[in-house]
């Protein structure tokens, strides 16, 4: 299989700066394998089939010699994969724990296979995000821990990051930062040692009011090398963002009033004769505090592996 080189960082428009986050999820674990739910409480090793998703994920990233530091989740999952990761790398790569990127916690599901998960997922898919397995968090609780470590990462000084993390917690992380709600959470359905490459684009500025350059960056483009994927199309400067969520005509006002301005998607038929009557949405631009600085941000979709499985197992 054929998998889609990942594009340089295009340069970012004048007054703006632009840093590059490669988000990995971590390779198979037994409790993966066994469709036990882990979170932050179930901390295994990887098993035999994860390491050698490891190494595929590390020998495709080695071609990629752009990385300068790999910010992990402090379980084990995810270290045992930057480890695999990083000795592979062609150069030295440190390696920072954050536990604020720990796994979603699923209280007193976590290690049995739950019935109950797919109607609490029914529930955060209606808009109530403060619902929780017991003893649990809530996707709101995860992403107010979540989103201030990824923005802090636009005042390290490396251009380029890897982050290595967990699959409820990417799902939250993408649908805020490429949507401003958390409505498409479903959107990114993560096998081990998915790739997720994030252009992000930020400028200072004064309030929240102030114009910004970033408002000449599309992430909606169309790419003519229709043979990479039906769903995400790669190029250079920002993906393409569909949502396979469907929604009904009859349900379509009110699920955009749902997520206001914010909401953002097109339609499963995109690249079917009626792609010209789809609608498109850009992703937001977000008002980010920073160290005291006010920052206008922009995440720019450059290669979505989650949606299309492009995972180590399949290389």
């Amino acid at each position: 299989m054929d998998i889609p080189e990942i594009p340089p960082i295009e340069a970012p428009p004048s007054g703006c700066q632009v840093k590059r986050i490669i988000f990995c999820r971590h390779a198979e674990t037994d409790a993966n394998a066994s469709n036990q739910l882990q979170g932050s409480g179930i901390n295994e090793k990887l098993n035999v089939k994860g390491v050698g998703q490891a190494e595929a994920l590390a020998k495709r990233l080695a071609s990629q010699e752009d990385i300068e530091v790999i910010i992990t989740s402090n379980l084990r999952r995810a270290i045992h994969t930057s480890e695999i990761i990083a000795e592979a790398y062609p150069k030295p790569l440190n390696i920072i724990q954050e536990p604020q990127l720990r796994e979603i916690s699923w209280g007193v599901w976590e290690g049995v296979v739950c019935p109950d998960l797919q109607s609490l997922i029914e529930t955060w898919q209606s808009g109530d995000f403060t619902a929780r397995a017991p003893g649990g968090e809530s996707p709101l609780d995860v992403r107010s821990r979540v989103l201030p470590v990824i923005y802090s990462l636009l005042k390290r000084p490396e251009k380029t990051i890897l982050v290595v993390v967990h699959g409820r917690l990417l799902r939250i992380l993408l649908s805020s930062i490429l949507y401003g709600n958390l409505y498409h959470m479903q959107s990114f359905n993560h096998r081990n040692t998915c790739v997720n490459v994030v252009d992000v684009f930020f400028e200072p500025s004064r309030s929240k009011t102030s114009p910004t350059v970033l408002s000449r960056l599309t992430s909606v483009k169309k790419d003519p090398r229709q043979g990479l994927y039906p769903l995400v199309k790669t190029i250079s400067g920002g993906g393409l963002i569909i949502s396979p969520i469907p929604v009904s005509l009859e349900k379509k006002n009110s699920y955009q009033k749902i997520c206001e301005s914010s909401f953002r998607i097109k339609s499963n038929n995109a690249f079917s004769n009626e792609t010209k009557n789809s609608t498109e949405y850009e992703t937001p631009i977000l008002d980010v505090e920073l160290s005291g600085q006010n920052y206008k941000v922009k995440f720019m979709p450059i290669l979505l592996d989650s949606v299309e499985h492009l995972t180590a197992d399949l290389y």
